[in-house]
């Protein structure tokens, strides 16, 4: 019954992929009107506390770093002149809730995006520290909690999930045990191919100070180069307030590859989560020692 319960599963993720690919090509397509942007996430923060080896997003590269309120309206601002909606935007770090406006950042997105679903992405470990300003802002406005739950917090969680049922906040919890091992330090990745596959699986863009980029990688990158010397390509992203942009200027863009698709791997790994001082290799399937997977 579990392996039946498995396959539904998988099966329902692979439709669920297939029909969101179709609705990008539609918006793309379609010339009338604004388009809708289907996903967008930005960093409150980009540090964080825990050091998870291996971070997508590179936060324990990051300085201390807080996103400026004004900063971030006036780019959701930008998103909705280009956008009629946007059906999901991912509000995380780093760790958000190191922030300490936090709660305004939520009223800002929703009141730019009344039918947007609204996450944030947290670790759970200073949530029990919160105000009852932070529990309002996510019930008034319809924000969704996404907790990931990594080893050191496993003891917690269910403290976690008693806090916002208690407080009637919508939560969703994953557990995560093993991070994904993606990039190719040979740097010769076929890079159609790795951005189809990629786009087959993910669709991320990424907002950082007033432009958009394909993905975390792209936008973050300079974390790495700062701390371990250049390495991985960095582009400009596009900026928001370029003049005569269009939403599906935006969508078209995001639909081409980038350099950095070159260091994206075909062929994924995986390494056990763990806590601790980063390395230059952390990122990279070549220079770890965990076997790799394919997809």
């Amino acid at each position: 019954m579990e392996k039946l319960r498995t396959g539904f599963h998988g099966y329902g993720v692979a439709v669920k992929r297939l029909l969101l690919r179709g609705r990008r090509c539609f918006e793309l397509r379609w010339p009338f009107g604004r388009p809708t942007l289907e996903y967008v996430e930005t960093h409150l923060v980009d540090h964080c506390n825990m050091n998870c080896c291996g971070c997508s997003h590179f936060s324990p590269l990051a300085e201390p770093t807080f996103a400026d309120l004004d900063v971030f309206a006036r780019d959701m601002a930008s998103l909705a002149r280009l956008f009629r909606s946007i059906r999901t935007i991912r509000l995380m770090g780093g760790e958000p809730l190191l922030h300490p406006q936090v709660d305004q950042f939520l009223v800002c997105a929703r009141n730019l995006f009344p039918r947007s679903r609204i996450h944030l992405v947290t670790n759970g470990v200073l949530l029990a520290d919160e105000p009852e300003s932070f529990w309002a802002a996510c019930r008034e406005n319809r924000v969704m909690l996404k907790l990931t739950v990594y080893p050191p917090m496993e003891a917690r969680a269910n403290t976690c999930v008693e806090l916002c049922r208690k407080n009637g906040v919508r939560l969703v919890v994953t557990y995560t045990k093993r991070f994904c091992v993606w990039l190719n330090g040979k740097g010769d990745s076929p890079v159609n191919a790795t951005f189809t596959l990629c786009r087959k699986t993910l669709y991320c863009p990424v907002l950082r100070e007033g432009r958009l980029y394909a993905c975390a990688t792209a936008a973050y990158a300079d974390f790495y180069n700062k701390r371990f010397g250049p390495m991985l390509p960095q582009d400009g992203g596009l900026a928001l307030d370029k003049k005569d942009l269009t939403g599906r200027e935006v969508l078209a863009w995001l639909n081409k590859p980038v350099a950095l698709c070159r260091y994206c791997a075909i062929e994924k790994g995986e390494a056990p989560w763990r806590n601790g001082v980063a390395k230059a290799g952390d990122w990279f399937i070549a220079t770890t020692e965990w076997p790799q997977r394919r997809g």
